[in-house]
């Protein structure tokens, strides 16, 4: 379980307790099924896939309990199966026009737009997530092949993703022009002091929104973190009529299910193989 799981996990394991806090239980050995109950009320403003993420923490939290001898009684019956709906909410998408758009905003006569032009172009060409482009290495850029090879963050298993012309030239720009001096190995450093590479968390989704504001696209309920660009990757390859077992290889997905999260931005494909429902009066 990787570091940034657990964090999510005792997030929602604090808030459990300072509702039972607040509700004046202070000791567990107290706690009934009417409190993991009503707690669980108050789970019902958060999407499907949310809810069901905080209720498997939930019920592995109160079998901790009963196995620490810290309740009297198991309360893990309250949810022996949990549901979940993975496809209830269609990710973000912005089209080959808004991306273009985007782009367009980069000053890249500038030392920070030099990084972040690469930085988004990593992200909308190859589908790189944010995690991965902040671990990227120069041992990675393997210039004789035209590739870059790493380990994703994520699923921990290996890549190898095609380095063309663009990206290259991009990548050669930011590396000689913009990119401070430093013998940290990693491609992409912080532009003051320390000069390291960047730390864990979402620390371009300030810079790609700059951008988007700057290009004046419309966010409506979109996701607008580097993030959304790999779903548009991806939904754009689907519009170019891309085998699905190549997106699933350039997205590094372990398996085809989870490629198929994308296709259900495809709209333009749907409607080609929507029935017609006959009019009846």
């Amino acid at each position: 379980m990787s570091h940034r799981t657990l964090q999510g996990k005792k997030i929602q394991i604090i808030d459990f307790l300072s509702y039972l806090g607040n509700k004046n239980l202070m000791d567990l050995n107290n706690l009934i099924p009417d409190d993991v109950l009503l707690y669980l009320e108050t789970l019902n403003k958060y999407a499907s896939a949310t809810r069901s993420g905080i209720l498997f923490t939930i019920r592995d939290f109160l079998a901790f309990l009963i196995s620490k001898g810290y309740t009297k009684s198991s309360l893990c019956h309250l949810l022996p199966v949990v549901f979940t709906n993975k496809f209830e909410r269609i990710p973000s998408y912005y089209s080959i026009e808004e991306i273009q758009k985007i782009l367009k905003q980069v000053d890249r006569n500038t030392e920070f737009g030099r990084r972040d032009y690469i930085v988004i172009l990593l992200a909308v060409q190859l589908g790189m997530r944010a995690g991965d482009i902040r671990n990227l290495k120069f041992e990675n850029i393997k210039w004789h092949l035209d590739t870059i090879e790493f380990i994703q963050e994520k699923t921990k298993n290996s890549i190898r993703l095609p380095l063309i012309d663009n990206l290259k030239y991009a990548l050669i720009d930011y590396i000689k022009n913009s990119r401070p001096k430093t013998d940290d190995s990693h491609v992409f450093i912080r532009h003051r002091a320390p000069f390291t590479a960047f730390v864990k968390g979402n620390v371009f989704w300030s810079n790609i929104n700059k951008y988007m504001d700057a290009a004046g696209i419309s966010i409506n309920s979109r996701k607008h973190g580097l993030h959304s660009m790999r779903h548009s990757m991806a939904s754009n390859l689907l519009n170019n009529n891309i085998p699905f077992p190549i997106i699933t290889g350039v997205l590094g997905h372990e398996n085809s299910n989870t490629t198929k999260l994308y296709l259900r931005i495809d709209i333009e494909q749907l409607r080609t193989v929507a029935l017609e429902v006959p009019y009846e009066r």
